[in-house]
């Protein structure tokens, strides 16, 4: 019999860690947007988070800073499209910054559709790093990694229904 995995994103785990009663403990999902990132990709975001809110829950404020910049370096010193910074421990906050920069060279090898799902998948992928903190899973680096990717289809499978639902 084929084991039944959790879904990270739905599973309260943290319930053990963060104590929702805090009055001083900041929820919710907040996005920030440079005022150079295309205006369609702008829109496009923040209806996913929109439904991302609806959707799920958020215990511990995770601020998403969305960049025009074609990379944002890690703290490795990599250049990347996406990072998750998450603190030693609850008394500070997770973020994740997103690299939008580029959306026209996406465009031009996916079309229109094809660049905002990728931006949404790297936005996807970066949110599952925030449920494996809050959720203090014990994954070596590529388990995370790799659940992430799997994560990735997972949520944009669901948003996707959700739209054609409407």
């Amino acid at each position: 019999m084929k084991k039944k995995h959790r879904h990270i994103w739905y599973c309260n785990d943290w319930q053990k860690y963060i104590k929702s009663d805090d009055v001083m403990l900041q929820k919710g999902l907040r996005i920030h947007i440079d005022s150079n990132v295309d205006s369609s990709v702008r829109l496009f975001i923040l209806d996913f988070a929109k439904w991302l809110r609806k959707e799920f829950e958020f215990p511990l404020r995770v601020n998403v800073y969305v960049k025009g910049d074609y990379r944002i370096k890690a703290k490795d010193g990599d250049m990347v499209v996406g990072t998750c910074w998450k603190p030693a421990d609850f008394s500070a906050y997770p973020y994740i910054r997103l690299a939008t920069g580029d959306y026209n060279e996406l465009v031009d090898e996916r079309g229109e559709d094809g660049a905002m799902w990728a931006i949404l998948a790297s936005f996807s992928h970066e949110l599952t790093h925030y449920y494996q903190y809050i959720n203090n899973l014990q994954l070596t680096l590529v388990g995370e990694e790799r659940q992430a990717h799997a994560y990735v289809n997972r949520i944009l499978e669901a948003y996707d229904l959700s739209k054609n639902r409407k």
